[in-house]
């Protein structure tokens, strides 16, 4: 694959008059060059610092097939990108990308065990879709992936069945080895930082486990109320057929009605069935 290359770059080089020796070494040898280097040895024709130095640099400049370039007074037209190109751009970012990706995984976790107004679901959801977008820019690693999923699993697991912090060490593991051979970019500009995957780990990690394990706990817990909602009177918010909400002394509760209530109309909390009240219209007075 090396040779093909080789001849492949060396062959380009030598049909448009370039050095065909250092574009061999550039794929044997990873040979680099800086601006005046490169004007040297032959890779460039011209270097400016400017677009109004190029365009002045261009004019009276000859093509390769025998064409002189004519610049001199030209209108410089502007075309800048669209909103999606500008979109993209900022999620060529692999750290960008990463801490979305994690955000849209921990949110949609986190929604999933404490159902609420879906703030979770939201911004896990949105941050997931801008996640996969930034994705399709950047070369992905597949295993990377994996490890990262994987890494949440076992999370999500040790939530479910304690095991004295086993599989959350090992879910910390994968997910930071993970993080690491996400992205295969070589550039040392483009290459995800530790700084990033150690802080986006370390504090999504800890809020979740701090959530997760108070939320999993409370609803282990027996329903055991204080004192009993019986005999209470509220208001139905939302019409119940056979099942809505209530509001009761400022709180508001899963309902079912033992006949068809209207929203608006005055209930009385005649039973409990765990979280659940049973309501009805209160007697006449």
């Amino acid at each position: 694959m090396v040779n093909d290359a080789a001849s492949r770059l060396r062959a380009i080089a030598e049909l448009r008059g370039r050095n065909p020796d250092w574009a061999e070494q550039a794929v044997r040898q990873s040979a680099t060059a800086t601006a005046s280097e490169a004007l040297e040895l032959g890779i460039i024709d011209l270097v400016a610092a400017s677009l109004p130095e190029l365009l002045e640099k261009l004019d009276g400049f000859t093509l390769a097939d025998g064409r002189v370039l004519s610049t001199r007074g030209v209108p410089v037209q502007e075309r800048p990108m669209s909103f999606r190109e500008r979109l993209l751009s900022y999620l060529a970012n692999p750290n960008l990308v990463y801490i979305l990706l994690l955000v849209g995984i921990y949110g949609l976790i986190y929604e999933f065990f404490s159902p609420g107004i879906g703030l979770g679901f939201a911004l896990g959801g949105v941050s997931l879709l801008l996640a996969l977008l930034g994705l399709q820019v950047l070369p992905i690693n597949l295993v990377g992936i994996g490890l990262i999923l994987f890494g949440v699993l076992l999370m999500v697991l040790d939530a479910f069945t304690p095991t004295n912090g086993i599989l959350t060490t090992g879910g910390v593991i994968s997910l930071v080895v993970g993080s690491f051979s996400l992205f295969e970019v070589r550039s040392p500009v483009l290459r995800l930082s530790w700084v990033t995957v150690v802080a986006t780990v370390g504090t999504l990690t800890l809020l979740f486990l701090f959530v997760a394990s108070k939320g999993l706990l409370a609803q282990r817990h027996p329903v055991r109320p204080q004192t009993s909602l019986v005999g209470l009177r509220g208001v139905a918010k939302t019409d119940l057929a056979p099942e809505g909400w209530v509001l009761v002394r400022g709180e508001y509760w899963r309902a079912r009605g033992e006949e068809e209530i209207r929203a608006g109309e005055e209930i009385e909390v005649v039973g409990e069935q765990g979280r659940r009240l049973v309501v009805r219209r209160p007697p006449p007075a």
